[in-house]
């Protein structure tokens, strides 16, 4: 497609995702072009279109895999320009299917889904099942009408590791904003100071934690204030992590230290807060595990090999944890 661009008479504008430049795959040995406004089918499906842009074609297929084993046939879409569009190549495969999501990394405002999720209720109107949406990592802040939906969460009691700011924050907003109590812990004062403040707002009870988990007993001291100030666990958010960018390329290059310490930071602290949790939740006869870990922890691999180790490890844990 660079090369399609550069040919071209117009000016083009290119957009890379940084995650994407460590993504590998068998191209042609002799030189080749590919059309601008030509998308393609990544992965035929019967149930529901995806449309993924760039990074989020990589979650498409990771959701799609799981979906699989649920029985349900996603389609992937990928646009690969946005001016010009194949818009055809969307539409029709939206008909086939009766339902779109449109994942992308902008704005929800004035963005492509936006644009996309207007132009397939219009001329899919009659063959949708159910109406477009989209999914973005980015939002205009600009306040939107929401569906209200209860999780039945109100009263419970959870903990999200690596909580003051990021995914971390976010989560323990999302828990917070449907009635449960929610403690984080992080290494940084000042963060959770602040990340406290924002989370007082929802009226629930809030505990902070100041700790490390790079020392074995960082998690025992965290559960401890738990079982002294609520008695009571439900939900697990294991968030911290990290150290994917730390060491060098090289396995012989990079220190044992940096090895240990990913792992450390990852997977055992996983284990750790994961050991004291499920004690609450066998005796609250309820009980929910999340783990955030990275499609470097999956089957596929790529990423230094310290960290997909370490992500690696974390999914295993989850995907075997007792019930």
């Amino acid at each position: 497609m660079l090369t399609a661009a550069i040919r071209d008479d117009n000016p083009v504008i290119c957009f890379e995702h940084r995650w994407l430049y460590w993504a590998e795959e068998d191209v042609p040995e002799e030189p080749y072009e590919i059309p601008l406004g030509v998308g393609r089918i990544l992965r035929p499906g019967r149930d529901v279109t995806v449309v993924g842009l760039s990074w989020m074609n990589v979650e498409a297929r990771l959701a799609a895999d799981i979906l699989q084993k649920r029985g349900v046939s996603v389609e992937i879409i990928d646009p690969r320009t946005l001016a010009p569009l194949d818009e055809n190549l969307i539409v029709e495969s939206v008909k086939r299917t009766g339902r779109c999501i449109i994942a992308d990394c902008d704005w929800v405002d004035s963005g492509f889904s936006a644009e996309l999720s207007a132009r397939i209720n219009e001329k899919c109107f009659g063959k949708l099942k159910a109406i477009s949406s989209a999914t973005n990592a980015a939002s205009a802040g600009r306040s939107r009408p929401e569906r209200e939906m209860d999780f039945g969460l109100s009263g419970k009691f959870a903990l999200v590791t690596g909580g003051s700011h990021g995914i971390g924050l976010a989560s323990a907003k999302q828990l917070a904003a449907q009635g449960c109590n929610v403690a984080i812990c992080s290494r940084s004062q000042q963060r959770l100071d602040a990340a406290m403040a924002e989370l007082k707002a929802y009226g629930v009870r809030i505990l902070a934690v100041a700790t490390d988990v790079l020392e074995a007993s960082a998690a025992d001291r965290v559960m401890d204030i738990i079982d002294r100030e609520w008695g009571t666990l439900h939900i697990l958010i294991n968030n911290v992590g990290g150290g994917g960018r730390w060491g060098k390329e090289s396995v012989e290059e990079t220190e044992l230290l940096v090895w240990s310490e990913v792992y450390e930071k990852n997977a055992m602290a996983a284990v750790r807060f994961t050991r004291r949790a499920l004690s609450h939740m066998r005796r609250n006869k309820w009980g929910r595990v999340v783990t955030i870990t990275s499609i470097y922890g999956g089957k596929e691999g790529g990423g230094r090999p310290w960290f997909t180790m370490a992500k690696a490890a974390e999914t295993g844990l989850i995907s075997r944890s007792p019930p």
